[in-house]
């Protein structure tokens, strides 16, 4: 009973053994007829490349092996072409591959043909891009910033330089400089203007500005010059009457500095009687005639001094000025 049961435990498992013994026959047969291919493929590299190689080992190719399959390369049957990575041989548009003409150049760069491709900023070659001149000669649209941007050829000039900036420029920043206090750099500006621009529309209010600079200054002797010129050339200037009665101020700031100066007293005088006279009717004008009696105190002539003094009690009788001036007459001061 027992060598029976043993009998068919052995039938069992050799039933059970025989599709292993067929899938390893299929294997081995298999691998006879790759390796058949493989031989016969060794002296036939188109054979290789279609049969062989693509489904076993053409996603692990390296560079260096005999069909490099990298982009930019080909096969040695150029059958694979894939697209080429710029810098590499088959770059198209690089230039160290001239014969690609066909193809557009990449950026910065110029085929064999001589078609230049779109340009980067700070590539060289660049015929369009703003800011930029390319071999040609043309050169693109500006930015601001940039040499060749309308405007940017300089900032405006300076005080030192103000020959490029026209009339009304001068003006204008002669009054912003007079504003914020920088009367040097206000009256560059104006005197600029004055000897650039003797018959513009701006000349006698510059002419002017200039001269009332030096008096704020105190420059006394610069100031009583370009005042009396000013009055000599723009008689008709709307900044006559002012021009004037800075001047009569003036000439008696430097007058009564000292002695020597006494004349200059006489001069303002003068200037302070003629304000009056022309213009009677200005706000000013009380005052001027009192300070024209003042200028001859101040010299010693006191009896002209009383005489301008009651002149003003007279025709301003009630100004402030007229006050004064019978506080003169009473001699309390």
């Amino acid at each position: 009973m027992q060598s029976h049961l043993s009998t068919d435990a052995l039938i069992k498992g050799s039933r059970c053994n025989r599709p292993v013994y067929k899938f390893s026959t299929l294997f081995t047969q298999l691998s006879m007829i790759l390796l058949l291919i493989t031989l016969v493929s060794a002296d036939n590299p188109a054979l290789a490349e279609q049969v062989v190689i693509p489904p076993l080992f053409r996603g692990n190719q390296y560079p260096g092996m005999s069909t490099p399959l990298y982009p930019g390369s080909n096969s040695n049957t150029g059958i694979i072409n894939h697209p080429a990575y710029p810098g590499t041989v088959s770059n198209p548009g690089n230039v160290s591959n001239p014969g690609n003409s066909s193809n557009p150049a990449y950026p910065g760069s110029s085929n064999g043909s001589g078609n230049n491709g779109p340009v980067y900023p700070g590539t060289g070659g660049n015929t369009g891009y703003p800011g930029s001149s390319g071999s040609n000669g043309n050169a693109g649209p500006v930015y601001p910033g940039t040499p060749g941007y309308p405007g940017n050829s300089g900032t405006p000039a300076t005080p030192s330089n103000p020959g490029a900036i026209s009339d009304y420029n001068l003006y204008s920043y002669g009054h912003t400089k007079y504003a914020a206090g920088n009367l040097n750099s206000a009256f560059i500006y104006f005197d600029q203007l004055v000897k650039q621009y003797p018959g513009s529309q701006y000349a006698d209010d510059a002419d002017f500005w200039r001269a009332k600079i030096r008096a704020e200054q105190k420059n006394h002797q610069q100031a009583i010059m370009l005042l009396a010129n000013f009055l000599r050339v723009w008689p008709a200037s709307d900044y006559y009457a002012e021009a004037l009665y800075t001047l009569a101020e003036t000439e008696k700031a430097f007058g009564r500095i000292n002695y020597a100066n006494r004349n200059h007293l006489f001069e303002a005088a003068g200037h302070f009687a003629g304000y009056q006279q022309r213009y009677p009717q200005s706000p000013n004008a009380s005052e001027a005639l009192f300070q024209a009696g003042e200028c001859f105190e101040i010299s010693g002539d006191y009896s002209s001094s009383r005489s301008y003094y009651y002149r003003v009690t007279q025709i301003y009788p009630y100004s402030a000025a007229a006050a004064k001036a019978r506080e003169k007459l009473s001699g309390r001061y």
